[in-house]
């Protein structure tokens, strides 16, 4: 659950802002259905606001302080795009949630995430008796300069002019990376898969911790998340208080 912050101090009327929650989600359901009816190769693909514009007949989409932060925690919270320039085929429905269900869970652990990514390595990889990866075929702290590859294989060569060859490589290097081109690639990508790479953006999130002398809003079961309804469109609109009671 969460709760929507006034601009001026307080909480909106609780079953108010359900009602808003609600009639987005009966917008997104309808576009999630138009979704289906397209052509799976994406040539009739519209915007997430055109759709919007189709079902809840608004121009300029959502527009009123509430309706206008829930569309950004529904959308751009979610795809770090504005529903302008976000696909509606590429989101409607949300894999994440179709193929993992709806439940959004916050992990805890004070071992942090790396935890999970050693215990699986270690499954495949040389550990020491403390736990410590020590194989030698793993390579950190070295960036990637360039990428050869013909029939044969690939050699990945690095900054400092090592050069490492195999069968085959898996590139993860983020959107922005390879956009930046840090990375040579010889001979060129295909026009195909270039043209996919510049078609995105890096997406951009910033979060910021902040502590504060006293609690001044709402506590209690349930009270964990809020949104800020401001008159400036995703102005400071996700808040999620640590401190749980």
């Amino acid at each position: 659950d969460f709760y929507a912050l006034h601009c001026s101090g307080g909480l909106y009327d609780e079953e108010f802002v359900q009602k808003r929650m609600d009639r987005g989600d009966e917008v997104e359901e309808l576009g999630g259905k138009l979704a289906a009816e397209m052509d799976p190769s994406g040539r009739d693909d519209i915007s997430i606001l055109a759709m919007q514009r189709l079902f809840n007949h608004q121009p300029n989409g959502p527009a009123t302080p509430v309706d206008m932060v829930l569309d950004y925690f529904r959308y751009d919270y979610e795809f770090a795009e504005p529903p302008r320039v976000t696909s509606l085929q590429g989101t409607e429905p949300t894999a994440t949630f179709a193929d993992f269900g709806d439940d959004a869970n916050f992990v805890a652990d004070q071992r942090g995430f790396e935890t999970l990514i050693y215990h699986i390595a270690g499954q495949y990889l040389r550990s020491d008796k403390s736990g410590n990866i020590v194989d030698p075929r793993v390579k950190l702290n070295k960036v990637v300069r360039e990428i050869s590859y013909d029939q044969r294989g690939v050699v990945v060569t690095t900054e400092d002019n090592s050069a490492y060859s195999a069968d085959y490589v898996i590139v993860s290097a983020s959107i922005g990376v390879l956009q930046s081109d840090l990375i040579q690639f010889k001979p060129q990508l295909p026009a195909w898969k270039i043209l996919a790479i510049y078609r995105f953006d890096m997406g951009v999130y910033t979060k910021i911790f902040l502590k504060f002398p006293r609690k001044f809003w709402p506590t209690g079961p349930g009270k964990q998340f809020f949104v800020y309804a401001s008159s400036r469109r995703g102005y400071y609109g996700m808040w999620q208080s640590f401190e749980q009671e």
